[in-house]
């Protein structure tokens, strides 16, 4: 099932205009492009992604074995498409993942690119025992909370 498609669920957080203006060349929405305007969120859009609740639906997610609680976080296609082209599988070694260490990272306001903890952490899964890819998932979900009581979205 890694790197396989599966439809990742989130609420909708986005304007109407904005979905329909911002289509790239290949047809995708860039998303992170979007976030960055806080005019292209929804009201309560803006409160879902401050407090990460927008991550709610994608439990179901896990709940039906596309995704785990602890992974590199899920790319649409065109992303994926790009990753690919710079030779970066790192999305397609491991099931993604609701946090990570990124997410998790956030507390430290970015020293590290996604991509590189992204890696990192599946470096780490591949050296390590079962129970000790455990116990670092549950370091990285318990360093996921601080950014999240702090509503440190966007």
């Amino acid at each position: 099932m890694d790197g396989e498609e599966f439809e990742i669920l989130k609420f909708r957080i986005f304007k109407n205009s904005a979905l329909a203006s911002s289509p790239n060349e290949r047809g995708c929405i860039e998303t992170k492009t979007l976030e960055r305007n806080h005019a292209n969120l929804t009201y309560v859009g803006r409160v879902l992604r401050r407090t990460y609740l927008d991550e709610l639906p994608q439990f179901i997610n896990i709940l039906k074995g596309d995704m785990s609680l602890v992974g590199p976080r899920p790319t649409n296609i065109c992303n994926s498409q790009k990753l690919l082209e710079r030779g970066n599988y790192s999305k397609y070694i491991i099931k993604s993942g609701l946090t990570g260490y990124f997410q998790a990272a956030k507390a430290k306001k970015f020293k590290h690119s996604e991509e590189e903890l992204d890696k990192s952490y599946i470096e780490f899964c591949q050296k390590n025992s079962a129970f000790g890819i455990v116990l670092n998932d549950i370091k990285v979900i318990l360093k996921t909370f601080k950014p999240w009581f702090k509503a440190e979205g966007i």
